[in-house]
């Protein structure tokens, strides 16, 4: 059963990186195709409050842990039992729970970049997109995000390791502050009274 469960654990996490990454790049394909500017956009970093730039920088630190964590797994399956793992969550009930989270989040992420389309970007487009209210973001204002957190923290379930937990924890952490202090004032700016009324309707996760 253990050697049953570890492959599986191997099919779901190499699953979803090819998946995550392969979206973002079918996604950069399709919109450069349509707009020649790709799912990057503006970063607007210049829009930080200075005694805040420090935050997507260790972010950025904390996601490279995350997904080298995650290889060095694919590569070496014992990888799990190394860097500080959680041993009291190594358990097969914890680990199919980790697999289904990481399914069900993956469905909704692929699903928001379905209903965003040519409004799909990694950061702030520089040219006028659509509002998407309907479908998920019907019921939440950023499901995408939802998706991607409930399938990074099926993955800390499935390897349970304390600095993986810690560094999701502030990756999370960074996004909040970025969807509370950018992405908000990015979107009201260019949607104005049809925003608010969106935010009045939907909250910002659920």
């Amino acid at each position: 059963m253990d050697d049953f469960i570890l492959q599986l654990k191997l099919i779901v996490v190499f699953s979803f990186y090819a998946v995550l990454l392969g979206s973002i790049f079918i996604y950069n394909a399709y919109v450069r195709r349509n707009n020649n500017e790709g799912v990057s956009g503006s970063l607007h970093f210049e829009e930080i409050p200075k005694g805040m730039r420090w935050m997507p920088v260790l972010a950025s630190v904390a996601g490279l842990y995350i997904i080298g964590y995650s290889l060095l797994f694919l590569i070496d399956p014992d990888t799990q039992n190394h860097y500080f793992p959680v041993l009291a969550m190594q358990d097969t009930r914890i680990s199919i729970l980790g697999m289904s989270l990481v399914v069900i989040g993956m469905g909704i992420f692929l699903s928001c970049q379905f209903q965003l389309g040519r409004s799909y970007r990694l950061n702030f487009p520089s040219e006028k997109t659509r509002l998407i209210t309907s479908g998920l973001y019907s019921i939440s204002r950023n499901p995408l995000y939802i998706g991607l957190y409930m399938a990074f923290f099926g993955v800390f379930l499935m390897l349970p390791n304390w600095l993986y937990f810690f560094s999701l924890l502030f990756f999370i952490f960074n996004y909040h502050f970025k969807i509370k202090i950018l992405e908000e004032k990015f979107l009201l700016e260019q949607f104005g009274d049809e925003y608010r009324d969106y935010c009045s309707r939907v909250r910002r996760y659920l």
